[in-house]
Order: structure tokens, then sequence, then C-alpha cells
């Protein structure tokens, strides 16, 4: 699994450190995961995975799934360099160390099979628009935000690509939400944490156009992947409807 967004802190040293020590609303959840918020993802709603990068891993958490993420990076190289998280190109590097830790444990055509049969759950996309190109003034002075979401797109591919040629035959890439309304968004655009918390429309519409491209990539890849399986998982549809009908959630 390669998990990026609200993630894992970047090292395990910084996870052990408070506040930011639970998964959990008011620390109801006493494990030490090193999260940056108790908000979800999508992939918090699957069975706890361990980071690969903890050192106490067993040979059976090894073989039954990892994962690799790290909080605020991005498919953008420029992301992590601005927020200090690992990057999706050093994430898909620990993936292959893993595969090589594997393969010695338990020989190549196990570890292939295993591979081959894994999920793959990908994350990403948000922290490039907040963090990077609305946060920083470095992309948006060479990039319109079409073609920053061209190159974003051309990331998604080439990540996607590395993770086939390594035997990844299941990949889920999980959409934008509604960026306008983040609250992060809020309150640096804004520029109050209390008052007229409105939805951004104009920045929630870069989210939704953005998906619309991603769909249409990942329908292409899947054309040419022979025998891969790759699913778009929308996130930006129940948190709109969350926010726009609040009542409806219960």
């Amino acid at each position: 699994m390669l998990r990026t967004e609200l993630g894992k802190l970047p090292s395990i040293e910084y996870a052990s450190r408070r506040p930011y020590v639970v998964h959990g609303h008011a620390g109801k959840l006493a494990k030490l995961t090193g999260r940056h918020t108790d908000g979800r993802l999508i992939t918090d709603f699957l069975d706890y995975v361990p980071p690969y990068l903890d050192p106490t891993l067993s040979l059976e958490e090894l073989l039954t799934g990892v994962s690799f993420a790290s909080g605020a990076s991005g498919f953008d190289p420029l992301t992590p360099a601005l927020s200090g998280a690992i990057s999706m190109q050093k994430q898909m590097e620990y993936f292959k160390e893993y595969k090589t830790r594997l393969e010695l444990a338990i020989g190549k055509e196990r570890t292939k099979i295993l591979i081959n049969k894994a999920g793959f759950i990908i994350s990403a996309g948000t922290n490039d628009f907040v963090i990077n190109y609305y946060g920083t003034p470095f992309r948006r002075k060479t990039f319109t935000i079409s073609s920053y979401e061209q190159l974003l797109l051309q990331q998604v591919q080439h990540f996607k690509q590395d993770l086939i040629d390594q035997g990844g035959r299941i990949i889920g890439l999980v959409g934008l939400p509604p960026l306008g309304c983040l609250p992060v968004v809020n309150t640096l655009t804004l520029g109050s944490a209390f008052h007229n918390r409105e939805c951004i429309e104009s920045l929630s519409s870069v989210g939704f156009d953005y998906n619309l491209k991603l769909q249409n990539t990942l329908k292409a890849m899947e054309s040419y992947a022979y025998g891969t399986k790759i699913v778009y998982a929308d996130i930006y549809t129940p948190v709109d409807e969350m926010i726009r009908n609040p009542s409806q959630i219960w």
C-alpha cells in the first residue's frame, strides 16, 4: 500500500512525539501512530497496515501488507521537498527494497505471486495543490492550473507504470476532495479560523476538473496494461454531499 496524505509522519522519531500521537477522536485510541490529525482517508477504512519503516516488523507483517506512506507528500517532487515528507520516488525505492526482502525470505516465485495478488492503494494529489501550487509562488510562476494538472497526471502515469513493472496488478487511486472546503484552505485563503467558513467554489472546481482528467488517464492506462485492474476511488462526491447536506449524514 502506498498512501501519502494524512499518512504517517516522515520518520519513526517524529511519530513518537506529541501532539501527533493518536489516531482517534480526543485520544480515545491510545495506540501511537504518528498521524498529523485524526482525520480519515479512504485508506483508513481498511484494516490497520503497519509502516514499512517500523524496525520491529515481523515477516508475517511483511507478508500481509505494509504502508510506504508519508504525510504531506505528493506526485510533484517539489511538494515533499517543501513539506519535508518522503517523496513518491523514495516510496517506490522502499517498495523495491521490500520486494527484495521478501524474495530473500520466501523466494522469488512466491514473492511474484504475492505481489501479483496484492492490492495497492495510492492517495496523493491534494498536497500538490494546497501546499505547493496555491501555498507557494514557485509552480505558479511557470504553470497555469491546467498545465500543472497535466504535470501531475504525467507523474501519476510514471508512478503507476513503475508499480505495474514491479508486478502490481490491482491498483486503486483516490481522487481529490473539494479543495475549497478544506479547513486549512479556508483559513489561509479567507484569513479567519472562526468566521465566514464557506467553501471556495473556484478551488473546489479545480479538484473536480482534475478528477475528471485523472479518471480518463486511468482508463487509458488500463486499456493497454493487460491483466491489470486500475480503480478510481471517488472521495469528492461523498465529502461534497456531507458538506452540502449535513443533516443527511446520519
